[in-house]
Formats: C-alpha cells, structure tokens, sequence
C-alpha cells in the first residue's frame, strides 16, 4: 500500500499587485485530550513525517518506531503515568 502525504507545501512568487483570495493552514490544535487519540493515527502522522517520534511520546503519551509500529504495551504504561 502507497502512503500519501495528508499535507504540501507550495511556494509562490508574489508582485506587489498579486492578490490572495485566501490562505489554508492545515494544521491545528485539534479537539479532545491529546492522550485519548487513536494511537493507530498517531503513527500514522509520524509515518507522514507530520510528528516525530519525540512527539508522539511527548504530546500524545504513544510509543511508536519510525516505521509506524506502535508498541501497545509501552503506550499503555506511557498514558498510566499521566
């Protein structure tokens, strides 16, 4: 299976005569504690390169390798001591 980035940067070239008609920010503070996300989404945000590994433990309590494997174990004694 093919993994898709959920995100792209483009960069483009304005004249002081260019207008935007608007601006997309694709990312946000999300909604509901951080410690009760899907920790299958949150590798899948590490294995999209949006998070590291180093954030998934810190911000989302979920041990997870670079390669998107989740330890379920040690995410669960992660979130405990929380």
């Amino acid at each position: 299976m093919q993994r898709l980035r959920s995100y792209y940067t483009e960069v483009v070239g304005l004249s002081p005569y260019d207008e935007v008609d608007g601006v997309v920010f694709l990312a946000s503070g999300g909604y509901g504690p951080a410690l009760e996300r899907d920790p299958n989404k949150v590798a899948d945000d590490v294995l999209d390169e949006v998070i590291s590994v180093e954030t998934a433990l810190r911000d989302y309590g979920v041990v997870v390798s670079a390669k998107g494997v989740v330890d379920v174990a040690a995410t669960a004694k992660a979130r405990a001591g929380r």
